[in-house]
């Protein structure tokens, strides 16, 4: 029987400077020891997970039965701050939810690079696109979504006023195609910007 392949890491690398980094200084002044040591133990939780965590109730409420004398809203805010402070990509959090960033999915696939497994995809960032942005592979699904309908001549969709107009490109990503995606990741600025863009380059037509 084949052993079953690990997802996560036994153990991450952990910077000698990480006391006097800016960002841990931020948490620090901000919430004192306990903040640190949430973060700390968020770092752990992804890699023991592998590159990314989904943040639900019972993730956090696993992070404050670790810390003592920690509070669910005292988690919250630990986790918000950061993602604000780019430690976690803002994109992923607000759109579905999960703790990533480039430079831990960087140090998940330096550390897994003799694993005999398919490179992970699922909130994969698009490092690609982080010279500009933090852009996800779900903006690049957007565009071939729109690609996959390009043999259908496109018919602008009336606007539901009654008044005889057409949804302007805008109107129709956020009426007729967005609600299309039965789960939502990526920007959704950005995957606007790309179906607007397809669409006015004829690739729907």
């Amino acid at each position: 029987m084949a052993r079953p392949v690990k997802e996560g890491l036994d153990y991450f690398p952990f910077d000698v400077d990480f006391a006097t980094n800016e960002k841990t200084e931020a948490i620090t002044g901000e919430f004192g020891p306990k903040g640190v040591l949430i973060f700390i133990y968020l770092l752990a939780a992804i890699y023991r997970k592998g590159y990314y965590l989904e943040w639900t109730e019972l993730a956090k409420n696993q992070l404050v039965n670790r810390v003592s004398g920690a509070t669910g809203e005292l988690v919250g805010l630990v986790v918000k701050r950061l993602t604000e402070y780019g430690t976690f990509n803002k994109d992923l959090f607000l759109s579905d939810n999960v703790l990533t960033s480039q430079r831990i999915q960087e140090t998940f696939t330096d550390a897994t690079k003799r694993r005999k497994s398919q490179k992970p995809t699922l909130y994969w960032i698009n490092a690609d696109n982080n010279s500009s942005s933090n852009g996800v592979n779900a903006d690049i699904n957007t565009q071939s979504k729109v690609k996959e309908s390009k043999q259908k001549k496109r018919i602008p969709p009336k606007s539901p006023k009654g008044d005889g107009s057409v949804l302007s490109l805008p109107e129709e990503f956020a009426t007729e195609v967005w609600p299309a995606y039965p789960k939502k990741q990526g920007n959704y600025a950005k995957s606007q910007e790309a179906y607007v863009q397809a669409v006015e380059s004829g690739e729907t037509t």
